[in-house]
This record gives structure tokens, sequence and C-alpha cells, in this order.
């Protein structure tokens, strides 16, 4: 009896440690995603492809994303970078970066392409 409790029991220990650190990314993917909708002028519309973890740093995602703008046409995917503060409970500034058109205009939070190039290098490659 007590050889087939302790297979049982780390069977049991796995699966919920496995539960945990996916509901734990889930939630991580999550709290990104609603820190970038935020900027957005309609939210709904946000569709995401390629999303990554920053490769020097865990509270940054890299991916792009496509949403509609003011006059309600799609834009097109384009680049970003967030910065999303996992610790919820301290103060925070939760920053996103997306990239502009090659005439400046469409980004959030960065002026030119350039810049914007430079940072996704510097946290996403």
């Amino acid at each position: 009896m007590s050889k087939l409790i302790i297979p049982f029991g780390a069977a049991l220990l796995a699966l919920v440690a496995g539960g945990a650190y996916w509901w734990l990314s889930s939630l991580d993917e999550r709290t990104h995603r609603a820190v970038v909708t935020s900027h957005l002028n309609d939210p709904d519309s946000a569709k995401f492809r390629n999303v990554m973890r920053g490769t020097r740093d865990p509270e940054v995602w890299c991916g792009e994303i496509n949403a509609r703008n003011r006059m309600g046409g799609m834009v097109g995917f384009r680049p970003y970078v967030a910065y999303v503060k996992t610790d919820r409970s301290q103060d925070y500034a939760d920053q996103l970066f997306v990239q502009p058109d090659e005439d400046g205009r469409g980004g959030i939070g960065i002026e030119s392409v350039a810049d914007f190039r430079s940072k996704w290098n510097a946290v996403c490659r």
C-alpha cells in the first residue's frame, strides 16, 4: 500500500505545481495584454501575434499588435515593446512603445522608427 502512496503523491504534487505554473504564466500574459490594450483607441479590436517575453528582462513583452484607429480602420500589425511590472501591489509605471510609420505617425510612446528599433534590439533580441 505504501508503495502506491509515494508515486501517487509525487504525481499529484507534479500536477499541482504544473497547474500553478500555467496559471501564473497565463496571469502574466493577461496582465500584459491588459496593459497594451489600455493604450489603444479601440481595445476590443486588438489582435496580437508573435508575442514573447523580452530576452533580458522578465517584465518586458515584445510582439506585434493590430487594432482599429480613430477612423475605424485596422492599422496593420506593428511591433511593440511593453514594460509590465509584475508586482501589482506597489506603485508602478507600465510603459508601451509601438513602432510609428516611416513618417513618424501612429506610434505610441516613441517618436521615430530608429528609436523604436534601437529599443526593440536592446530588449527583444
